[in-house]
């Protein structure tokens, strides 16, 4: 995510921070207990293979999704795909034809996309994508058909009202709400909501560059955020990646710091708001509200509980994962899904998506 913004892809690493927004009884499990593998990808950039996903080339995937019956959904960006993993392992193309285009209502996997960025997946298994560079969101039916519900495929500042005659910039993520669903407007510096009914709003940032101020949260600033996760008691949180911070907004529009002290660094052991965050991405949150935050550069997962961060996983060095535990893995990750106690990890810059078992699902 966020690849537009002056930083080289190949130049950071990734990290997860794992982390309690109302600070409940749920905690992530020691990292001893955990165990990392590769989920898919043979670590070569090149176009998907259908078959065994471990046995595909994936080429760059910035973002990943579970749906509620196991499915992981991989937003394969530099192939212009999403693809399909079923619970057998096995992955097949669901939408893009592998070639950067504009979208065409109808069969996903006959339209064409563009550097998609991030995936999502609402209860009744459709899902959502985040189609980064034709500035669009498309919804595709567990049936596979495609339609444009937010973006005019035209790079610009949104307007309130139909979503779908809003123009957007460089969206990076998408997010089911309850009802309707959240975009991360990256280039825009602003969060966008759409109603059930289609309906677009600004929900946070100024559409201006800049640090955040606590209070109303669409008079703050944001920097790029490249993550959105709806949280379960109503509102959202947002990964502010070039602030160097995760905010909340409360239901009632009200932005305050969750994570981070918004100055860039590797991320230390103690108070949530005290540590250094290195341009977090993407985000996923469990029932009991334990967050989940992928750092686009940074080298650690972390867990928060109770306010208190501490080191899990990552090595603090770029490079390809290793199998085994956790924290002997380097990282280089930009979103990060949670589904039957297990993490997904879009690592992008190894061309794979990794799983963490034995994660606390809440």
């Amino acid at each position: 995510m966020g690849r537009w913004s002056g930083w080289a892809v190949g130049g950071g690493v990734a990290s997860l921070l794992l982390g309690s927004v109302f600070f409940t009884s749920a905690t992530a499990v020691a990292a001893g207990s955990a165990t990392l593998s590769i989920f898919a990808g043979t670590g070569a950039g090149g176009p998907p293979t259908v078959g065994p996903a471990r046995s595909s080339d994936l080429f760059e995937p910035f973002g990943v999704a579970v749906s509620p019956n196991g499915v992981v959904y991989i937003a394969d960006t530099d192939n212009n795909v999403v693809e399909r993993v079923g619970p057998s392992g096995n992955l097949t193309v669901f939408a893009g034809t592998g070639t950067a285009g504009p979208p065409t209502p109808g069969m996903a996997s006959r339209s064409d996309l563009n550097s998609p960025e991030g995936v999502a997946v609402d209860s009744s298994g459709n899902v959502f994508i985040a189609d980064t560079y034709n500035d669009e969101i498309e919804k595709v039916t567990p049936s596979g058909s495609l339609t444009i519900i937010a973006g005019t495929g035209s790079m610009g500042a949104p307007t309130p009202g139909p979503a779908t005659s809003s123009e957007l910039n460089r969206p990076s993520a998408v997010a089911v709400g309850n009802p309707g669903f959240y975009i991360a407007d990256t280039a825009n510096n602003l969060i966008e909501e759409v109603s059930s009914e289609g309906t677009l709003s600004v929900v946070a940032g100024t559409g201006e560059p800049g640090p955040p101020t606590r209070g109303p949260a669409t008079r703050s600033d944001l920097f790029e955020p490249d993550g959105v996760v709806a949280l379960p008691s109503g509102g959202f949180a947002i990964a502010d990646t070039f602030n160097n911070v995760v905010e909340r907004v409360t239901a009632s529009g009200t932005i305050s710091l969750l994570a981070g002290n918004g100055q860039q660094g590797e991320p230390t052991a103690g108070g949530a708001t005290k540590t250094s965050l290195f341009e977090p991405g993407g985000l996923a949150i469990t029932s009991s509200g334990v967050l989940y935050i992928a750092e686009d550069d940074g080298a650690q997962l972390v867990d928060v509980a109770k306010g208190s961060l501490s080191i899990l996983a990552g090595t603090g060095t770029a490079g390809p994962p290793t199998t085994g535990p956790p924290h002997d893995s380097d990282l280089f990750s930009s979103d990060v899904a949670l589904g039957k106690g297990v993490l997904y990890l879009a690592n992008y810059g190894s061309n794979q998506v990794l799983k963490i078992a034995a994660a606390t699902t809440g």
